[in-house]
């Protein structure tokens, strides 16, 4: 794998044991696979996930920051005999807010945030909006992995419960999320058709409600992405 870990303290060996990549479902479900990931934070975040995955496995990493690629992740890549431009084809970084960002439903195999929206979230309705958003973008019979469960372990346990009771998500992390440093783990039910109404109609009153959601920067559907108020577009994967 990738070792980038003298760019940053975590490298993605310990970013993949973290969100449980090697357990469920199967590592090798996800070739030709898309990952939608929540605050990846700087961009070779995503860019090292994805280098390390099979061909054709994609990823969108909407960060309020992503970042850039600096030179000395490039060379990074070049010492371990990774194409960078190769790896670059399969990673999308996007700057917006995860929380206000309008994601199509069923969109992604799985959705991921790893030291970010559980742990960052600057307001429960905020972290209420992670968990409907990404329940709503996964695919049917996807996966949502959050690492770690971080200090609002109360109100995100509730929304876990919520999502397994009202919806049919299968909880895969109960038993673990006693300690804060814990890995969420929800696989999504075979029909999300029945729920997906839903899960939007909850999203949509937090939105008109709330009034602590941070910048809205970003709306994302099937084809665009819509930047700011000049509505930049860039193709989406």
């Amino acid at each position: 794998m990738v070792d980038l870990s003298y760019t940053r303290d975590r490298n993605p060996e310990e970013h993949f044991d973290s969100l449980r990549l090697r357990e469920h479902p199967p590592f090798n479900n996800l070739i030709n696979a898309n990952v939608l990931i929540a605050g990846g934070g700087e961009a070779f975040v995503a860019l090292a996930l994805a280098a390390c995955f099979y061909k054709g496995t994609k990823f969108t990493n909407l960060d309020l920051y992503p970042g850039e690629y600096s030179q000395d992740i490039k060379q990074a890549f070049a010492n371990v005999g990774k194409n960078f431009q190769e790896c670059c084809k399969r990673v999308q970084n996007i700057a917006g807010n995860f929380a206000t960002s309008e994601i199509a439903p069923d969109n992604f195999l799985e959705v991921w945030t790893l030291y970010a929206m559980t742990v960052w979230a600057q307001s429960i309705d905020v972290l209420k909006l992670f968990w409907l958003r990404s329940a709503y973008a996964v695919k049917p019979g996807g996966v949502i992995r959050a690492y770690p469960v971080g200090s609002a372990y109360t109100d995100t346990l509730e929304m876990i419960m919520h999502l397994h009771r009202n919806y049919g998500f299968e909880d895969h992390s109960m038993g673990e999320l006693e300690w804060t440093n814990a890995t969420a783990l929800l696989v999504a039910p075979k029909d999300k058709a029945l729920v997906n109404k839903s899960i939007k109609q909850e999203i949509d009153k937090i939105m008109s409600t709330s009034s602590e959601l941070g910048p809205i920067e970003v709306k994302l559907n099937e084809k665009i992405w819509k930047v700011g108020a000049a509505e930049k577009l860039v193709k989406a994967f």
